[in-house]
């Protein structure tokens, strides 16, 4: 049996996040590499599209299918990398 690999670069978000716009809210969690995406059609849809293939998201409030993509949009937005995280802190990515 082969243990999965936390967070292959390129295949899930660095960090959860969550999002609101209008009266959908959404959290975006990343996932351990060879789980999928597990969230509802629209999300699913949009992580294809942008390359996403281990990811878990949940969705509430309003699931109206253009709350739903703005809300998912603000939550990619605000996800940061490493090294933005590091070029703030005026550190390496090593340390952070």
């Amino acid at each position: 049996m082969s243990r999965a690999r936390p967070c292959d670069l390129g295949q899930t978000i660095f960090h959860e996040v969550n999002a609101k716009f209008c009266k959908t809210k959404i959290r975006m969690m990343p996932a351990l590499a060879g789980v999928g995406v597990m969230a509802n059609e629209v999300v699913e849809s949009i992580c294809d599209l942008a390359g996403i293939k281990d990811i878990r998201a949940k969705v509430w409030g309003s699931h109206h299918p253009h709350n739903t993509v703005r809300a998912v949009f603000e939550a990619l937005e605000s996800v940061t990398s490493p090294a933005e995280i590091a070029e703030r802190r005026d550190a390496t990515v090593y340390r952070i």
